[in-house]
């Protein structure tokens, strides 16, 4: 039987910045394959092979206002205009050594800020990834 794993050992970063201590409430990996119609007039029933691959993580949580260089809002502006790949990794069970990693290069595809009038300002945000991803572990 599987052992489950607490949320609250989830680690995420882009770019250097570990999103998962005191900022993010929710990250996710969504990992989806695309598919090839490779089918031909005339036959009854449509052929398709396996395409590439492609992961999005998520991230959403308390926005950081902060106006260090290191504070969530200055990376994550900064890479909406820099434009270009950063390194990310996703540790679903934590860091620790031997846990399960996701890493790879990846860009920011949105960058949400914003909120109720009368509660905290969130953000939300979304990283596409560029190139090869590996599942690893953490060393």
């Amino acid at each position: 039987m599987p052992t489950p794993v607490g949320g609250h050992k989830q680690y995420m970063t882009f770019n250097g910045l570990v999103l998962t201590t005191g900022l993010a409430s929710d990250v996710k990996a969504s990992m989806k394959g695309t598919e090839i119609d490779v089918s031909s007039i005339g036959q009854n029933w449509k052929d398709f092979v396996q395409g590439q691959a492609d992961m999005t993580l998520t991230a959403s949580g308390v926005w950081d206002s902060g106006t260090a260089t290191t504070s969530l809002d200055s990376i994550m502006f900064a890479n909406m205009n820099q434009g270009g790949t950063k390194l990310f990794e996703f540790d679903p069970a934590g860091s620790a050594t031997g846990n399960i990693m996701y890493k790879g290069n990846g860009f920011l595809s949105s960058y949400e800020v914003g909120g109720a009038v009368g509660d905290k300002v969130g953000f939300s945000a979304a990283i596409r990834s560029s190139g090869s991803v590996t599942r690893t572990t953490s060393a």
